[in-house]
């Protein structure tokens, strides 16, 4: 279990998850990676949850560094449908 919490980075002491909606190849994970990396960001993890809204996945990018709310900003100003910003303090195992 803590391998699997090493590869997603649970294990890290702080990093932060920002969710939005895929949306189309100009709304998806490359698109939304380029405006992380032009921010300063650096992304630890991509995954996306079982609930869709719509027909659309919700995705989340968990950042190990840069201004989360900025980056946030910037991915809205691109078109992408943020859900939320979430700080995480990392998993005990």
């Amino acid at each position: 279990m803590k391998a699997f919490f090493d590869t997603i980075g649970a294990l890290q002491p702080a990093s932060t998850r920002i969710d939005f909606i895929l949306e189309g190849e100009e709304h998806g994970i490359i698109e939304a990676s380029r405006v992380v990396s032009r921010e300063g960001g650096e992304i630890l993890g991509i995954g996306t949850y079982r609930q869709k809204i719509g027909e659309n996945p919700v995705c989340y990018l968990r950042l190990v560094c840069g201004n989360a709310e900025r980056i946030a900003e910037a991915l809205r100003r691109s078109g992408f449908n943020v859900l939320g910003v979430h700080r995480l303090g990392g998993i005990d195992v």
